[in-house]
């Protein structure tokens, strides 16, 4: 009778545990983009964070990884912001984006204050800062992308293991502010009772294998492939008959060199059609667009903003081709200079 109960606690401690474990997840992912991915784009990524429940920055825990299992699990180094940035820096290496190394934005960031007195980075700030200060400020990029790891789960049951990711993503550009793309989206792995084979041995034997730091890295690596892959565009090489893009002319209506507060500079370019154009003055202001009025005709503005300051700068237009291939004008005018 003993063994009888002791049977039947099992069995039911196992149901229940099968009816409020069983089956994991479907993987989620949503995107919106708004913006032609196939267009050169300058991407920084900054470092990713981890987000608590009520949306504070959390700190990683030494129990987020069980690296310690021998014959199981791979010593794994990095913590699960660094090793999610990892990973989306190698999926965007493959799109048409001209990303920024990472070593060198981790190299930049505390150069420019964004560390803490002990070295390490203060999230708290990069985070406040816009996009347009750290593009200007201390890098010539675009855009910005941003990495929100709001779930990361690595949970041992002792019948069965959990493993689950879940991440934002935003690309924001420097100039406008406007959200270029964003994706969210979950992704999880059972192993045990609810999530793998329910033969008595592989009960005790699948949990264990779940403890894997492998498993957690195969999670991460599947949902940021799905977040970005709308960013992924079939590349056409450039015929080989077609040439680069030219500029025929250009010029800007400040002839003197010198530009008041309170007014703005005009410039103009004659360069080959359907293209994108853009000028900078020297190197403080950066691919100021130009629209295309005319085919073959391209006219930009530059207002100051009460922060711009430059004296002396040459004044360049640049029109890039479908293929991203760049060619660049110096006008042949007076350095420019902000009064």
């Amino acid at each position: 009778m003993k063994q009888r109960n002791n049977i039947s606690l099992r069995f039911a401690v196992f149901a229940a545990l099968m009816l409020s474990g069983s089956g994991a997840c479907a993987p989620t992912a949503t995107h919106k983009i708004d913006f032609n991915p196939s267009e050169p784009l300058r991407v920084m990524v900054l470092p990713f964070v981890q987000i608590g429940e009520k949306g504070e920055f959390i700190e990683p825990s030494p129990g987020l990884f069980i690296d310690a299992v021998p014959l199981v699990s791979a010593k794994l180094e990095d913590t699960p912001a660094e090793l999610v940035r990892r990973l989306a820096y190698s999926e965007l290496s493959a799109t048409s984006l001209e990303v920024l190394a990472p070593y060198l934005v981790n190299v930049e960031l505390p150069h420019y204050g964004f560390a803490k007195s002990d070295g390490a980075f203060d999230l708290q700030k990069i985070y406040a800062a816009t996009p347009s200060e750290l593009c200007r400020a201390v890098f010539d990029c675009d855009a910005v992308l941003y990495g929100r790891i709001i779930e990361w789960k690595r949970a041992y049951y002792g019948i069965e293991s959990v493993n689950a990711v879940a991440l934002d993503l935003k690309l924001v550009s420097a100039r406008s502010g406007k959200v270029l793309f964003s994706a969210s989206g979950r992704d999880e792995e059972r192993r045990g009772l609810s999530g793998g084979p329910t033969g008595f041995a592989d009960i005790v034997i699948e949990p264990v294998k779940g403890l894997d730091s492998g498993i957690i890295t195969s999670i991460s690596r599947r949902l940021v492939k799905r977040l970005l892959s709308p960013l992924h565009v079939k590349q056409r090489a450039p015929a080989a008959d077609a040439p680069p893009p030219a500029i025929y002319a250009s010029a800007h209506d400040r002839l003197a060199g010198s530009l008041e507060r309170g007014a703005h500079l005009t410039v103009l370019a004659i360069a080959t059609e359907n293209n994108a154009a853009a000028f900078s003055i020297g190197s403080e202001i950066r691919n100021i667009p130009m629209s295309e009025v005319e085919p073959g005709f391209y006219f930009g503005e530059y207002h100051p903003l009460a922060s711009d300051s430059f004296s002396d700068q040459p004044v360049t237009v640049t029109v890039t081709d479908q293929f991203g291939r760049t060619t660049s004008q110096l006008i042949t005018a007076k350095p420019l200079s902000l009064h």
